[in-house]
């Protein structure tokens, strides 16, 4: 025992208001709790018409959302200033889609819709907590309102046989009061908190998606399967601070993602097993404020690529087993900033088996 003596000094005869030995301060502020509710009431109306245009089959499917959202939070400021939120705000979000089959396995689809992004009760309560390893208080925004989002996309799909697919599209979105992760540095200390953008946001992309059975090889390879998909992203948001203008691309927007899986079924044993490599490109992970930093201000996440493997066996009808091995590749986690590495970690590989039973 290295210090045998210092349990004494937590000895209850040294704590005393009277013979004032030690005294205990409790610590704890208003704005160290909160408390809130969401409550979510929503309703929808569609219709689904089937007909004939020039003798083109033609689909259209078009209707709307109605949500009825709460939002309550009571809690505190650091200063204990009381912060009272309530929200109560109903948003009707249409949506349409209108898909042409000029032959049989061909589709032309076209949609548009409205949609939105809330914040959550963590995201805009005010408490605040260190996180240790950014090195920055975490805080909510009070302040924070819901994102609506404009959905745009034109897509042409093809089926070469039953399960396969080909497939290539544009989108577009945009988006009002985005809501992002940003650093807002104070006189000691960095506060991670989240903010609206004030200007809009605007994404423009293509989506090509290929699933095809790999049985043309003949033989074993009947029972292979690959599919792809392929995101291309171009996005832009002008944001405004102390007169200067940013513009980035939108927090925690990839230029691309990347996502292949290779999978296999053996018909006879039930066998199944599925590989799948991922990837993304360099993306905003922490906006800043421009100014405070030389340079570029903002931290980017910096590509990662991604393995996962799993094996499905069942047994009879009711039992099941499964193996999965997640992030073969156990790649570093990096984050830069100005072309600096500022943070590097590892995540870890996990591994998995389960025994399922179905009653």
């Amino acid at each position: 025992e290295m210090y045998p003596d210092l349990g004494r000094f937590f000895a209850d005869s040294n704590f005393s208001v009277e013979k004032q030995r030690l005294s205990y301060s409790e610590d704890s502020k208003l704005s160290d709790q909160y408390d809130a509710m969401e409550n979510l009431v929503a309703g929808y109306v569609m219709v689904d018409v089937p007909f004939q245009i020039s003798g083109l089959d033609v689909r259209l499917v078009t209707g709307a959302r109605v949500e009825k959202n709460i939002q309550l939070l009571n809690s505190f400021t650091v200063t204990d200033d009381r912060v009272n939120v309530n929200r109560d705000i109903v948003d009707i979000l249409p949506a349409f889609n209108l898909i042409v089959r000029p032959f049989e396995n061909l589709n032309i689809r076209t949609s548009a819709s409205q949609t939105l992004a809330r914040p959550s009760l963590r995201e805009f309560a005010p408490f605040q907590f260190y996180d240790f390893g950014l090195q920055a208080t975490v805080s909510g925004n009070p302040n924070l309102v819901r994102a609506l989002i404009q959905n745009y996309d034109l897509r042409v799909e093809y089926f070469p046989s039953a399960g396969e697919v080909l497939s290539a599209g544009v989108f577009y979105k945009r988006f009002e009061n985005a809501i992002e992760e940003t650093l807002f540095p104070q006189q000691s200390e960095l506060v991670r908190s989240y903010a609206n953008a004030s200007g809009p946001a605007n994404n423009l992309g293509v989506e090509l998606e290929v699933r095809k059975s790999l049985g043309f090889f003949g033989g074993v390879m009947r029972d292979f399967m690959v599919s792809v998909n392929a995101a291309f992203i171009d996005s832009r948001i002008i944001v405004q601070q102390a007169g200067v203008n940013d513009e980035r691309s939108m927090w925690g927007q990839s230029p691309y993602t990347i996502n292949t899986t290779l999978s296999y079924f053996n018909p006879s044993t039930r066998t199944a097993v599925t590989l799948a490599y991922n990837t993304y490109g360099r993306r905003i992970i922490q906006v800043n404020l421009v100014g405070v930093f030389q340079g570029d201000p903002h931290v980017y996440e910096l590509p990662r690529h991604v393995i996962d493997f799993s094996v499905i066996q069942p047994f009879g009808d009711a039992l099941e087993l499964k193996m999965s091995i997640r992030d073969l590749l156990n790649q570093s986690l990096k984050w830069e900033q100005n072309g600096a590495l500022i943070q590097s970690n590892i995540r870890g590989m996990g591994v998995s088996l389960g025994l399922g039973y179905r009653m």
